[in-house]
């Protein structure tokens, strides 16, 4: 079975948001972001228990996590934001 750390890593890899394994970075290359996102979708989740998550509030801890790994302003991220919510659709449960 794999984990949410595990998808979410798949994912911020296949999206490769940023270019960066295109260009020869290692596989590895998200795995603080993927690790950052996966703590606060599970912290936010036990903050809504029972309810779920819904996709704006995955997709804002995305992009939350991007603006502080990447320091990206407002129009930049906004070139990211099919990913953010193509990557959250998949984190909703």
């Amino acid at each position: 079975m794999v984990t949410r750390l595990q998808l979410i890593d798949e994912l911020l890899r296949t999206h490769d948001i940023e270019g960066l394994i295109e260009i020869g970075a290692p596989e590895d290359e998200y795995n603080s972001e993927a690790k950052m996102i996966a703590e606060r979708i599970g912290t936010a989740e036990w903050r809504v228990c029972p309810q779920k998550l819904s996709l704006a509030q995955i997709k804002e801890i995305i992009r939350n996590v991007w603006v502080e790994m990447f320091g990206l302003d407002e129009e930049v991220l906004g070139k990211r934001e099919d990913a953010f919510e193509e990557i959250a659709k998949r984190l909703v449960v």
